[in-house]
């Protein structure tokens, strides 16, 4: 390389280090953006707990209270509901589980109603609605 070719091959260089940066900069962006999105679905406790829901033990449960969150997802409300669960062994306990109800579905959800539950095979204070 001759002194004459530096100032061809300094601005190839600049640009090949800015797309470098560019290129890295976006997949950080993106994988910092779904760590944060999965972060907020398990905290908000939108998606039903997939190991209650296969490996739990079916029950019933008597609506005690149903109350809002604040959280849409679409056009249907996250719903916090109390539960008074009816496990088929042991006595009656309460449990609060959270759950996204579609807005026509909202009058079954209502306190006295019965619904069906998975209680989680190793702590029966989580709860999901078996739908």
């Amino acid at each position: 390389m001759s002194p004459n070719d530096l100032p061809i091959v300094l601005p190839i260089a600049i640009i090949a280090l800015t797309c470098l940066f560019s290129v890295v900069t976006t997949a950080l962006t993106v994988g910092l953006i779904i760590v944060v999105w999965r972060v907020i679905k398990q905290r908000l406790h939108v998606e039903p707990d997939p190991v209650v829901l296969r490996h739990g033990t079916a029950a019933k449960a008597r609506i005690i209270g149903i109350q809002e969150t604040g959280v849409q997802v679409g056009d249907a409300p996250l719903a916090s509901l109390q539960l008074e669960v009816y496990p088929p062994y042991g006595t009656p306990y309460q449990a609060t589980t959270r759950a996204v109800i579609p807005l026509l579905h909202i009058p079954r959800y209502q306190p006295g109603a019965k619904v069906a539950v998975k209680i989680h095979p190793l702590d029966p204070s989580k709860v999901e609605l078996d739908r």
